[in-house]
């Protein structure tokens, strides 16, 4: 028998959402309070959750003390009272966002970006001909990123629940998120594409760090994007 035990964390942090590159009535736009120049804040609301086997000497599945730790250690004192532009050097040059997953999860990026190399892949729509084939040929090398230690995330505007369907029907191992409101796509930049009737499909590759290491924009060849991740990949492996 498996068992599940949770853990919540609350912490406080300050932020502002700003592209360098453009102006501030368009950062206000895109961005509203959060492009305050004298930061904003939020309160979060984390829980972490284990599930497992009982240990038949202890009765635990995992000492909640420990648990506790690992939450305080790794979220409450890098995060808590912090400002994430000034205080948290993995965020220092990105604007930091969430969304909604596959399962209906809240995925939030400063829990992956600069832990591990990322696969962020933008595309078009659920169930299109050109995204079908992009998003089976991640699938179907899947372990090879992971054996680099790498995370391939998919992007789109589709809802949590078109994001279900596509993802149980091409049996999709990797992680979709729902951005519905475009406002992931107007951080990292993508450009529309096929003169501005369509959004456009590039692929981003981070670091371990969080340092963009390759940008491949190209909407014509969809699978061509998971061999330029995985090229990038092995080079700074």
């Amino acid at each position: 028998m498996k068992v599940t035990i949770s853990r919540k964390a609350h912490f406080n942090a300050a932020h502002r959402l700003y592209r360098k590159d453009w102006t501030f009535e368009k950062n206000d736009l895109i961005f509203g309070k959060c492009n305050n120049p004298n930061y904003h804040g939020h309160n979060y609301e984390l829980i972490v959750s284990v599930t497992g086997a009982i240990n038949q000497e202890t009765g635990y599945v995992m000492d909640v003390k420990f648990l506790t730790d690992i939450i305080k250690e790794e979220v409450e004192i890098p995060f808590d009272h912090k400002n994430l532009n000034l205080d948290v050097p993995e965020f220092e040059n990105l604007n930091p966002f969430s969304a909604y997953d596959t399962n209906g999860n809240l995925f939030e990026s400063q829990f992956f970006i600069g832990k591990k190399p990322l696969v962020i892949y933008f595309y078009p729509k659920d169930d299109t001909l050109g995204c079908t084939a992009q998003a089976c040929s991640f699938r179907d090398v899947y372990e090879d990123f992971k054996e680099l230690g790498a995370e391939v995330i998919g992007i789109s505007s589709d809802s949590v629940s078109s994001h279900q369907k596509f993802s149980t029907r091409n049996k999709l191992p990797f992680i979709l998120l729902s951005d519905e409101n475009k406002k992931i796509r107007n951080i990292f930049g993508v450009p529309q594409s096929f003169l501005g009737l369509a959004p456009g499909r590039v692929t981003y590759v981070t670091d371990k760090s969080g340092i963009i290491k390759m940008i491949f924009d190209n909407s014509m060849m969809p699978t061509k994007h998971i061999s330029m991740a995985l090229a990038t990949l092995k080079k700074i492996s």
